[in-house]
C-alpha cells in the first residue's frame, strides 16, 4: 500500500559537509510543525550513530559502516517517518572563502513513476 500523493511528512536533510553529520528534519507538510530531527554521524572507525528527537525524547542507536546496516536504520526511520517525495529537498553545507559556511541545494534525480 503506498502513499496518496497528498499524504506522507515533508523531509528535509541537510549534509552538513563542515560538521561533518547529516541532519533529517520531518515536517508536517499542511502545519508546518517539526515531527522529528534525526542525525547520523561517523562515531567510531566502522560505526554511525543514528540520534532522533522526536515528541521532546531522544533516542540514540549504532551501525556499521556496511550498506545492509545502514540501509535497515534507514528503512526504520521511512517506516516510522513516511515522507511524500514531492516534499524531499536535499542540500549540502560547506566552507566557502573566508570561512563562511554557504549552503547549497542538491537536485534529486526523478524515479519512474513518480512524476
Amino acid at each position: 500500500m503506498g502513499l496518496s500523493p497528498n499524504s506522507g511528512l515533508q523531509v528535509r536533510i541537510t549534509l552538513e559537509i563542515v560538521q561533518q553529520f547529516i541532519q533529517v528534519e520531518w515536517g508536517d507538510p499542511k502545519t508546518g510543525q517539526p515531527k522529528a530531527n534525526g542525525q547520523v554521524r561517523c562515531t567510531e572507525s566502522n560505526e554511525l550513530t543514528w540520534s532522533l528527537e522526536t515528541d521532546g525524547r531522544r533516542e540514540s542507536t549504532t551501525s556499521s559502516h556496511h550498506l545492509n546496516s545502514i540501509r535497515a536504520a534507514l528503512r526504520r526511520w521511512a517506516v516510522r517517518f513516511p515522507a511524500n517525495p514531492a516534499l524531499v529537498t536535499v542540500f549540502s553545507v560547506r566552507r566557502q572563502p573566508y570561512g563562511k559556511n554557504q549552503e547549497h541545494p542538491i537536485a534529486l534525480a526523478k524515479r519512474p513513476g513518480t512524476g
